[in-house]
């Protein structure tokens, strides 16, 4: 029966084991995310056909359960507690089992072909997206409660559609919204061309795959759609390119093509196209990909065959509170779907999968990042320091634990030096960091002084030697151009004096911005990682500058030194081992003595029966030894 099979097709979701909070530390972190929370363009009402004497018992007791005119409905983003929103999206999925189950039997009841059960499936897969990837795709995580009305949102999109869907990361949006939502398309329309764009080529080519593989190896859908399923080893096309054995057109493209940004698409025109994480976090970091990421952009509509007709849809999340999703959203032509990992009424999109604590374990480590890729509302206040956040140790407390065999220390001078974007009038940089094997990096010494070049290498130079650091860090393309002689000149004197030089390790920033750098040192400051020595000249300056990021950015050449640190090179800390503990003396006992005597005479005994069966000595002639 049709029930029976749905029900086997689908798997109980297991929610994630808790995280032990404290309840008033959750409180707060919810409160705070509720202001946040966003719901743009999104609903999740469901109307029972036949409700649950259970769920009707709720109405108008429970906020979201309404009845009216004998008709109960749920609004799902009303229901904060996670355990009643699962009995009731469970109980809302069997009433909507059961009512396409009765939509079959109507259809059966009016056809009269032999094969009508599979003809309405096949109806079905067409028309219900949510359907067609829970039930015959095999996505069986899936909730009803979200992914129903996300799918919903992808649904009778018309002609010259343009859309931003962005739900938190592992909400399963490009397996519904993507790879399922294409599937469908296919399905639809044999003939349709269908590009998928993502931030690299392989990222494209993975979803194309996946959505390939069920034509070729999914049983379910190659019982209902034979037609579009290789037979040939030539229909199976390759990773970023296939044409249904269904397409009867002459077109050159692929029913599904993939392709990354800044890759060319000459001569090649689509009837959709699925930009599924366009851009990334390193499109965000980089200006150089940022450029050709809005310049991707804003040709893409240009890879249409017909732009009245043909439809663009962006699937994502956010990276950055200036990233292409903030055009998208200012672009009238855009619908705009928008959804945040918690919602306004404190509870978790998906607790199936994310519980509030874990969000909160998420929140803690990078808060930035929690407010692009799970709140989706990003703003400079969330890239900001907290003062609490500023833990501090003296450099003398350091050097005793190390004496005492405690820890293992390293030192790394970080510089920076008027760089690309500076006038050789500006101040330079100089700071002393102490990492140890707890993985702690301790601030001891910070100068921020106008420098000539020479002076800034004496400086640099003075700090080496007294901290007897490992290395100093040069980071920019100025320092390599024009301070290069003086470096080497530096060297050259120290050489002549018996003194070391002075070690230098380049570090790329790989184009990234600078606030991007700068941005990369919360996670440091969150973990606790981050110290300073509380007798620092300088400190206030250092942490006024920490403090007013991102909003004053003036002066910020501490900062952007100690940003150094989230290199992967200049973030190693030593490694530590404990020495084994000395052997224990004891006293010999008249058994050891025995014992090491015995041991003794046996080894002197092996060693004569050695010499005695090696003995090679050859025996003389008569008369060739004079006595």
């Amino acid at each position: 029966m049709f029930v029976e099979r749905q029900k086997k097709r689908g798997v109980k979701v297991v929610q994630n084991a808790e995280i032990q909070i404290a309840p008033e530390t959750l409180e707060l972190f919810v409160g705070e995310q509720k202001k946040k929370a966003k719901a743009d363009n999104f609903l999740q009402i469901y109307r029972f056909k036949k409700a649950p004497s259970l769920i009707a018992a709720l109405a108008d007791k429970i906020p979201g359960i309404t009845l009216e005119n004998d008709k109960l409905s749920v609004d799902f983003a009303q229901i904060s507690d996670p355990e009643l929103l699962s009995m009731v999206s469970n109980s809302a999925e069997d009433d909507y089992v059961m009512d396409l189950h009765d939509l079959q039997v109507d259809f059966v009841k009016k056809s009269n072909s032999k094969t009508s059960k599979i003809e309405f499936e096949r109806w079905l897969c067409k028309r219900d997206l949510y359907y067609l990837g829970k039930y015959v795709l095999g996505y069986s995580k899936a909730v009803f409660h979200l992914h129903k009305f996300m799918c919903d949102t992808m649904e009778n999109l018309p002609d010259g559609y343009r859309g931003l869907r962005e739900f938190p990361r592992d909400s399963f949006k490009s397996t519904f919204m993507t790879i399922s939502f294409i599937v469908q398309q296919l399905l639809n329309n044999p003939n349709i061309r269908i590009l998928l764009k993502s931030n690299t080529v392989n990222n494209a080519a993975s979803k194309l795959k996946e959505a390939r593989n069920h034509f070729e190896k999914n049983d379910s859908l190659r019982r209902l759609f034979p037609e579009h399923c290789p037979v040939k080893r030539a229909d199976q096309g390759n990773n970023t390119y296939w044409k249904s054995p269904a397409n009867t057109a002459v077109q050159n493209e692929g029913s599904f093509n993939a392709a990354g940004v800044g890759s060319s698409s000459t001569s090649q025109h689509y009837d959709m196209i699925i930009g599924d994480d366009f851009w990334d976090e390193d499109s965000v970091a980089s200006q150089e990909t940022m450029t050709k990421c809005n310049n991707d952009l804003n040709g893409i509509e240009y890879l249409l065959g017909s732009p009245e007709e043909g439809k663009i849809i962006f699937i994502g999340t956010r990276f950055a509170h200036d990233d292409p999703t903030k055009g998208l959203l200012d672009n009238i032509r855009y619908r705009c779907v928008i959804v945040s990992g918690i919602t306004r009424h404190g509870r978790s999109l998906f607790p199936e999968a994310m519980s509030v604590e874990h969000l909160y374990s998420q929140y803690h480590s990078h808060r930035y990042n929690f407010s692009c890729q799970i709140m989706l509302n990003p703003s400079s206040e969330d890239s900001s320091f907290s003062s609490d956040w500023f833990k501090y140790l003296s450099y003398s407390e350091v050097k005793k634990q190390e004496r005492e065999g405690k820890i293992k220390t390293s030192v790394v001078i970080l510089t920076d030096a008027a760089g690309q974007d500076k006038t050789s009038s500006d101040p330079v940089a100089i700071l002393a960091v102490v990492k140890d094997s707890l993985k702690r990096k301790t601030v001891v010494e910070y100068v921020r002084k106008k420098l000539n070049p020479l002076d800034f290498l004496i400086a640099v130079s003075k700090m080496y030697d007294k901290y007897n650091a490992d290395y100093a860090v040069r980071q920019n393309a100025l320092i390599e151009t024009v301070l290069e002689p003086f470096i080497d000149a530096r060297n050259k004197d120290r050489k002549e004096q018996g003194m070391d030089k002075v070690r230098w390790e380049k570090i790329s920033l790989g184009k990234q911005s600078k606030m991007a750098r700068m941005s990369g040192l919360q996670p440091y400051f969150q973990r606790g990682e981050m110290y300073f020595d509380p007798a620092m000249e300088n400190l206030k300056e250092l942490q006024d500058e920490i403090l007013s990021f991102p909003f004053n950015m003036s002066n910020d050449d501490g900062m952007d030194a100690l940003s150094e640190i989230t290199d992967e090179l200049v973030s190693r800390c030593p490694r530590f081992a404990e020495a084994p503990p000395p052997p224990v003396e004891s006293l010999p006992t008249r058994e050891s003595v025995i014992a090491n005597e015995l041991n003794h005479r046996r080894l002197r005994c092996a060693e004569a029966f050695k010499a005695a069966r090696e003995d090679n000595h050859k025996k003389g002639r008569p008369g060739a030894c004079v006595a």
